[in-house]
């Protein structure tokens, strides 16, 4: 094949731009271009108003499933929405309005189920599901609804649950909750610290009911007022968790509240001193010391307080106590099933005990 050399190509491409000549044909042209245009635009607006009924027709469906499944606080969310939208003008306003008052009815109705259901399921099953751990500075809402709900709430078989917070100056004034249901308290929880007075409480309120006390304090707290407070509620105490413990000799503790079934102690400051030789604490079956200030526990110790729990069914001591005390564990208390002595801060609770089973079925050794 031939080569073509010298090809002036700025010639070539010297007339870069065609006109197309169309003759009579322009005016038809341009006519055609701007309905084309025109349709495009109205093209785009029917698509627009096609997605907008739909996703009306969507909410509104979406607001009739929330009604149905009683969501109406959902609904009422797409009710507005849907006001915010649409004019005053529009033919539905008024419709929507409606629809929107409807679902505001329907989500203000309450089911009383509490004082419609027999008291045995409501006291036994409901209650106990919904209630936790009260404050004494805050009201608790079902307390307030009607006298009906009140009495069905107190006569749950175990009581109320209450924390009165960290109290550093007084108990003779606030905790008002707390002193109103005070019959009603089985449980109670709380830090007592600087010139606060446990027994300034109790002497407010009749706590009558109270089993459990969890009682955080230091040793900026006097003694007196600590042990005057657990006498005041000694009559119905079973169980009683110290952290920090104020230097409060354990017999005190012991003296002050014999009908104790469990004590756990945890911090410093707890001392043992001996007793006579006939006290004992029969109903006394759970014991934890933790964290003994200074040396561990001697066999002497360990046998004087081995002798005032004949139904001890498990005990926790740390730092570990004398060892040689493992063999007469048994000959005081013969019901002993769980034994933990260690020298870590933090004990494993274990307290799955039988009344009808004997011997060790739990043993933890360290230290």
């Amino acid at each position: 094949m031939a080569s073509i050399e010298n090809i002036a190509w700025s010639e070539l491409l010297k007339h870069d731009s065609v006109t197309a000549q169309h003759g009579n044909d322009g005016n038809r042209i341009a006519t055609a271009t701007e309905t084309l245009q025109e349709t495009a635009q109205q093209f785009v607006k029917v698509l627009n108003e096609r997605a907008k009924l739909l996703a009306n027709s969507a909410s509104l469906i979406q607001r009739d499933v929330y009604c149905q499944q009683g969501r109406y606080a959902s609904a009422i969310s797409i009710y507005d929405k849907g006001l915010q939208a649409v004019p005053k003008s529009d033919p539905y306003y008024q419709q929507l309005q409606q629809h929107r008052m409807a679902a505001v009815t329907n989500n203000d109705k309450r089911v009383d189920f509490i004082s419609q259901l027999p008291l045995d399921i409501v006291v036994t099953n409901i209650v106990p599901r919904i209630q936790s751990t009260l404050f004494s500075h805050e009201s608790y809402a079902p307390l307030y609804v009607s006298r009906t709900w009140r009495e069905r709430f107190l006569q749950q078989p175990n009581g109320l649950d209450y924390h009165f917070g960290k109290e550093e100056n007084t108990f003779m004034r606030g905790h008002d909750q707390l002193v109103r249901f005070a019959p009603y308290v089985q449980s109670l929880s709380g830090t007592v610290m600087g010139d606060a007075r446990l027994d300034e409480l109790f002497s407010r309120a009749h706590f009558s009911n109270l089993r459990r006390l969890e009682l955080y304090c230091n040793d900026s707290n006097p003694r007196d007022p600590v042990i005057n407070g657990l006498q005041m509620i000694a009559h119905s105490l079973t169980h009683l968790v110290i952290f920090d413990g104020c230097s409060i000799p354990l017999q005190d503790v012991f003296e002050s509240c014999p009908s104790l079934v469990s004590l756990s102690t945890f911090g410093e400051g707890h001392v043992f001193r001996s007793s006579s030789p006939s006290t004992r604490y029969p109903k006394m079956a759970h014991l934890a010391i933790h964290n003994v200030l200074g040396p561990r526990f001697t066999y002497d110790t360990m046998v004087d307080i081995l002798k005032l729990f004949p139904s001890l069914m498990s005990l926790k001591i740390t730092p570990t106590p004398d060892s040689s005390v493992l063999t007469i564990l048994h000959e005081y208390c013969p019901s002993l099933q769980i034994l933990n002595f260690s020298n870590e801060g933090a004990i494993p609770e274990r307290n799955d005990v039988h009344p009808n089973r004997s011997g060790i079925t739990y043993a933890r050794l360290h230290g």
